[in-house]
């Protein structure tokens, strides 16, 4: 997909998911940070975690099941979850063709 991204933190929760969490310095989450972390499941699966200067350092066990948003900029700390990792995954790839798509427009005059 050619996409540069940092995931922030990974874990495996009381449930024996897997999973990817990202910090944001926003009072609360937003849509747009689940799809963010989406793009970040997808190349872990893909590649395996990297180093700056691409050299692996590991491999998923299994797939990530959850992701979670972690939003410090507000009075109150409060992490939010999703679990439909899928439906997230393949909006992710949309959001991508669409950027693609709109680079790639060409208006004819």
């Amino acid at each position: 997909m050619w996409t540069g991204m940092i995931a922030d933190a990974g874990w495996v929760d009381n449930q024996d998911r897997i999973i990817a969490g990202d910090f944001k310095s926003s009072p609360k989450a937003y849509f747009n940070n689940f799809i963010q972390i989406a793009g970040c499941d997808l190349m872990l699966e893909e590649n395996g975690g990297l180093t700056a200067n691409g050299e692996k350092i590991f491999e998923l066990e299994k797939p990530i099941q959850g992701y979670c948003t972690l939003p410090f900029g507000g009075k109150k700390f409060e992490p939010e979850f999703v679990y439909d990792v899928d439906a997230y995954r393949n909006g992710f790839k949309f959001a991508l063709g669409l950027y693609k798509l709109n680079q790639g427009f060409k208006t004819t005059k």
